[in-house]
């Protein structure tokens, strides 16, 4: 019987499972799902610091713009003006502010015909920005500044008029053009009018971003470029309608343009005049590391390129005619992205603000502001973090505050206190405290978590990831519009968590980090969470980030490994909060993973594989004005899968791990776009390299049939400056290197590029290696023939990653790197060297703890300090007439603990004493000079320079003198040191005492 018995059960089974399948497909429900469960757990809510003083709503009724670049208010009325990238005004009343937005002006726009050329045949641009004349009621000038393309491109400053109608329009007959400038890129273009009635223009360089400063026209004053400008329009001289003032500058210098007031700048995006003091702020966006805050005087120089900030760049451009001024605040690349000015708050609304300058961050969407009180500049905080892309900033004569976004929503936004909602001390400090798990240890999640996995994972230091969507009780994720850069809106309290783990096979899994993206108050906000040592529960990571060093399991990739088998050291950095948002920028739609693209695919359910979005569908997560279909990408593929195509696989890798930068809507540096959709020759992938070729000869970003001639697989496959991916990346990916080798050799090179031809060097060298019986000698002279180019070196490190070679040629090759002179092909190769081998530098990020708990030595540190490395003596040894520029070292190391002397190292602008404190002095001939004050009487001012040179200066043409509070120690002294190295450098300086 018990046969006929299994039988009946199985029969029963079956005919369970078909009726369930036929339910299913009745219902559109997906084999297996189950009826979502509402997420009620939540304990993800507020923040876990009290919140930022100031947040961005939306003013005036949330009226959009086409990409906005200035908002700028008509003195003495209500009405506001906005300019666009298409080259259009409008105007619109505060006092109505479910009016529509009227248009003032469509500049070149021919009323007969519609198409924006002028007479002269050039297509008018970007509206730049504009400023009403001070007697703008008088007279109704205004001032625009914006963007030519003709036979060349060039950048225009032209006078219109205001009609009298209501609402104002620019008559575009009253054209008058005022100066113009040749620009290839950074054009600058603010217009402000200063106390002294003058028009203040800022210019660009001139230049795309890469290389910095092409023409070299920063510290060249014989143009306009680079500059803050400074012209009479209210007379004119000959032909020219404008007059150049007789105390600027460089009038009466030879070749210099006489309209220049201050030079040396890269981009300046917005300055403001500060109404009490007449002081002119400005912010000037920087290159791969540092953006500047400036005050502007009468002949100042800014530096670029020869500086960047506080650090050096190119050096060996000749300094312009004064001397360097440092910026009075430089924001470093983890800060800000692209900085936007600025205004000077003057208003009594917040009286907490009175003089201050508000400053933003385009990339990042942050709002500072910067005290200024009896002439020091400090206290910088940080009054607002906004899902915005800031491109201006404004005040009415009502002490309001707004800001205008440029491309994410195109509306103007008021600043207002922010109303305190939570309490910081119940947001979960612990995984276990998030209401997202029934077990922390087993990733199990919580009822109504649901988990979802991605097609296309990027890159993340070779781990895997799980994630996991919870949406709060039975709320929905609703469809967008279709301008948007997302399909999808998200409710208040959704949480994204991807928690991410090291694994190898026959080991159990390592739990390194997990992530949440939570959404809170109308905007997204990141948290990691730290996993401790028994992998049952992970710590909340401050927004300062964190580092770690841990024995990980490891992937047979054959990089450097030096622990035990199948074990290899590895750094492990959680970024800073902020920089989450480097790549999960509100202009991508912040959520990147989560996306039609991605999560159509079949997953394993009960058994049985499933469509994934129909079952998330089922589940409820959607509402019915969510569109599924995915995007112009189309579906992505795993670029891990040997078996699907190779195109869609590289393409796919490139979109998932480049495109958030690499996209029309991304950094405005980028010259490629990596989006899955775009054709190669869309994309610009083909391209020759604009950030440099690092020794390639005849590179390209992608070389087709040339993968040793591709900058695109160069960059992928080393570490170090020039990195790909650039953030959160700290390992090479040979999987991916592999992939796009054999990739950009699929590519057939379209007709309008010249053949390629690999250097016979490469190829005869290369082709020796694998030569049976190659002896010794010969291995070892084909590899340093290999190693001799970035061409060459390329070819041996990829077939390093490939694992084509056998493990003593692995060895030698890595072990004869090592002695290259050239860092561009060194650093191919340092990722096969164990971690623990490799030069451990400080880098940016300085941990004071991680120089303190190392022993000094302080013979060792002898020897830093007087290395030329150190630069210590440049400023702490007094030359042959016994100037010094340093504190006195001896007494230093008697007044201050080891920590305080590496804090002065580390933070030196912290706090400076009296008689190191830098002074700017200014002469009545406009020349700018900085230095220690040495003496001061009636007579003269006696100024000791960097140069240790002293400077004296009759007191009578002495027009400025001003403490700054910026110190002349440079920062990051320690930045390329080791934390032993600092430790030895700090023993020899307390051993001074």
């Amino acid at each position: 019987m018990r046969p006929l018995v299994a039988r009946f059960r199985f029969d029963q089974l079956a005919l369970a499972f078909v009726l369930s399948v036929v339910v299913a497909l009745a219902c559109d429900r997906p084999i297996g799902a189950e009826q979502r469960i509402p997420w009620t757990l939540s304990r993800v809510e507020g923040a876990p610091e009290e919140p930022l003083p100031f947040q961005a709503v939306e003013a005036f009724g949330g009226k959009e713009f086409e990409t906005p670049t200035c908002l700028v208010p008509l003195p003495g009325t209500d009405r506001f003006f906005v300019g666009e990238i298409s080259g259009r005004i409008y105007s619109f009343r505060k006092s109505l502010p479910n009016e529509p937005a009227s248009l003032a002006l469509d500049l070149g726009q021919s009323q007969a015909t519609g198409e924006r050329r002028s007479a002269r045949g050039e297509v008018h641009g970007a509206i730049y920005d504009l400023a009403f004349h001070p007697q703008v009621q008088k007279n109704r000038q205004l001032f625009i500044t914006y963007s030519v393309t003709g036979e060349k491109a060039l950048v225009r400053v032209s006078r219109f008029e205001l009609d009298t109608t209501d609402p104002a329009r620019i008559r575009p007959g009253s054209e008058v053009e005022v100066l113009t400038w040749d620009t290839q890129g950074h054009s600058g273009g603010c217009l402000r009018f200063g106390p002294d009635g003058y028009l203040y223009i800022t210019t660009g360089d001139g230049s795309n971003p890469q290389p910095p400063d092409l023409l070299d026209a920063g510290q060249d004053i014989s143009n306009l470029l680079a500059s803050v400008l400074r012209i009479d329009v209210d007379r004119t001289d000959g032909d020219r309608h404008y007059l150049i003032p007789e105390d600027n500058p460089f009038v009466d210098r030879p070749g210099a343009r006489p309209e220049v007031w201050a030079f040396g700048l890269r981009n300046a995006w917005k300055m403001d005049f500060d109404q009490q003091t007449g002081h002119l702020w400005l912010a000037d966006v920087g290159w791969e590391t540092w953006e500047m805050i400036h005050r502007i005087v009468r002949g100042g120089n800014y530096g670029w390129p020869i500086v960047e900030g506080p650090m050096p760049l190119r050096t060996e451009v000749p300094v312009g005619p004064t001397p360097i001024l440092p910026p009075i605040l430089s924001l470093s690349r983890s800060e800000s992205h692209s900085v936007t000015g600025g205004i000077v708050y003057r208003g009594d609304k917040f009286p907490e603000l009175a003089g201050s300058f508000l400053y933003g961050c385009y990339r990042m969407g942050t709002i500072w502001s910067l005290p200024v009180t009896d002439g020091r500049y400090d206290g910088v905080r940080k009054l607002a973090q906004t899902p915005l892309r800031i491109v201006a900033f404004a005040q009415d004569a009502d002490g309001e505050i707004y800001v205008m976004d440029h491309d994410f929503t195109g509306k103007i936004y008021q600043l207002t206190r922010t109303p305190k909602t939570y309490d910081p001390a119940k947001f979960p400090r612990r995984l276990s405290e998030t209401g997202l798990f029934n077990s922390v240890r087993d990733l199990e999640p919580a009822p109504g978590v649901v988990p979802y996995e991605l097609n296309a994972e990027p890159w993340m230091d070779g781990a895997v990831a799980h994630r996991l969507i919870a949406l709060p009780n039975h709320q929905q994720i609703m469809g967008n519009s279709a301008e948007q850069s997302t399909p999808w809106q998200f409710p208040e309290g959704t949480v994204l968590v991807r928690t991410l783990m090291l694994h190898s096979p026959g080991m159990d899994p390592m739990h390194i980090e997990t992530q949440l993206l939570h959404r809170e108050a109308g905007s997204w906000r990141a948290y990691s969470y730290w996993w401790n040592t028994a992998q049952d529960d992970a710590q909340l990571v401050p927004a300062s980030g964190a580092k770690k060093t841990f024995v990980a399991p490891s992937a047979s990739d054959g990089q450097g490994t030096d622990a035990p088998s199948g074990q290899k050291q590895q750094t492990w950095r959680i970024l800073r909060r902020n920089e989450c948002f480097t790549c999960h920028s509100a202009a991508m739609g912040t959520v990147l993973g989560f996306q039609p693209e991605q999560l159509d695919r079949p997953v394993s359910q009960g058994g049985a594989d499933i469509d994934q979005l129909k079952r998330l569908k089922y589940l409820g997560l959607f509402d019915a004005s969510a569109d599924l279909s995915p995007s112009s990408a189309g579906r992505l593929t795993d670029p891990y899968d040997a078996h699907a195509d190779l195109n869609e696989r590289a393409r796919s890798y490139l979109h998932v791990n480049c495109s958030m930068c690499h996209n029309p809507r991304g950094e405005p540096w980028v010259m490629i776009h990596t989006q899955k959709h775009l054709t190669l020759q869309e994309s610009k992938i083909l391209a020759e390299p604009t950030l440099g070729s690092f020794g390639i000869s005849g590179a390209r970003i992608a070389s087709p049939r040339d993968p040793f001639g591709s900058v695109l697989l160069y960059r992928i496959a080393k570490l170090g400056i020039g990195r790909m991916p650039h953030t959160g990346s700290q390992v090479v990916d040979s999987r991916a290197v592999k992939l796009l080798h054999d990739w950009i050799i699929s590519l057939d090179p379209p007709e309008t590029l010249p053949p390629v031809v690999s250097p016979p060097t490469t190829v005869q060298a290369l082709a020796a290696l694998f030569q049976e019986g190659i002896t010794v000698e010969e291995q070892d002279r084909a590899i340093q023939q290999l190693l001799e180019t970035t061409h060459g070196a390329l070819a041996l490190a990829t077939h390093l990653h490939r694992g084509t070679l056998s493990s003593s040629q692995q060895d030698r090759i890595v072990q004869l790197s090592q002695s290259v002179p050239s860092a561009n092909r060194q650093t191919l190769f340092e990722t096969f060297v164990p971690e623990s081998q490799r030069r451990q530098r400080l880098g940016p990020d300085i941990v004071p703890e991680d120089i303190l708990k190392h022993v000094g030595d302080s013979e060792r540190g002898k020897q830093i300090y007087h290395s030329d490395a150190a630069r210590c003596r440049t400023c702490h040894e007094p030359d042959l007439d016994g100037h010094t520029l340093g504190a006195d070292l001896k007494q230093l190391s008697k007044n201050y603990s080891r920590a305080e002397i590496l804090h002065h190292i580390l933070e030196p602008s912290d706090k400076i004493a009296p008689e190191h404190t830098p002074y700017l002095l200014v002469t009545s001939a406009g020349l700018t000079h900085a230095g220690l004050l040495v003496e001061k009487s009636a007579e003269e001012i006696v100024l000791l320079t960097a140069q240790k040179q002293l400077l004296r200066v009759p007191s009578d043409e002495v027009e400025l003198l001003e403490k700054q509070r910026i110190s002349m120690m440079p920062e990051r002294l320690l930045s390329d040191m080791t934390a032993q190295e600092a430790a030895d450098l700090l023993a020899y300086l307390q051993s001074l005492r």
